[in-house]
């Protein structure tokens, strides 16, 4: 990726209700998000694994595996756990405490388009914001960091994959050190 090129954000929106799932992916799309949808938490956690996504829009009552386990899975799940997830549901009452914490942010059915576009931004900030400071279950994978650096625009490295320090200091320290 070069410098300055932008780069197209992805969502997943997971909703069992056709018209709900056709309309948030309507209006992240018309945002500039590539947009993923599954209408089972089954389908969910396979995109989600595979995709790796900015942020997933989760309803709580899906078929096949309701999304407090979908959600449970995407936070124990290496490949998932540093991902931006907003609830979006009509039930928000069955989140329990903890769940609740894992998530990073709430949007109540029914919603207003602008509530929920700004929910999702400041959701994907959040999930940003917690893997550079360490958050996840333990410290960041070296990968999460350089997908975070990447989501930001910011020049890649030019030292290896393997590096261990934090690729996005770079972007804010000077050359003249």
């Amino acid at each position: 990726m070069e410098h300055g090129s932008p780069q197209r954000r992805t969502a997943l929106v997971v909703d069992d209700d056709v018209f709900v799932l056709s309309a948030v992916a309507d209006m992240l799309s018309e945002e500039g998000y590539d947009v993923h949808t599954a209408s089972n938490g089954f389908s969910a956690m396979r995109q989600a694994t595979e995709l790796r996504p900015d942020v997933i829009l989760l309803d709580l009552v899906l078929p096949e595996r309701s999304g407090p386990e979908v959600l449970s899975e995407l936070r124990t799940n290496a490949a998932t756990r540093d991902l931006a997830v907003v609830v979006v549901s009509g039930h928000p009452d069955g989140l329990s405490d903890a769940q609740i914490a894992d998530i990073d942010g709430l949007v109540v059915k029914p919603f207003d388009e602008r509530d929920l576009l700004l929910m999702v931004q400041r959701a994907v900030q959040h999930a940003v914001g917690r893997i550079l400071r360490g958050e996840i279950r333990g410290q960041p994978s070296h990968a999460s960091l350089l997908s975070v650096v990447t989501f930001l625009g910011a020049p890649l490295p030019r030292s290896t994959r393997s590096e261990t320090t934090c690729p996005a200091s770079r972007r804010h320290g000077s050359d003249a050190s």
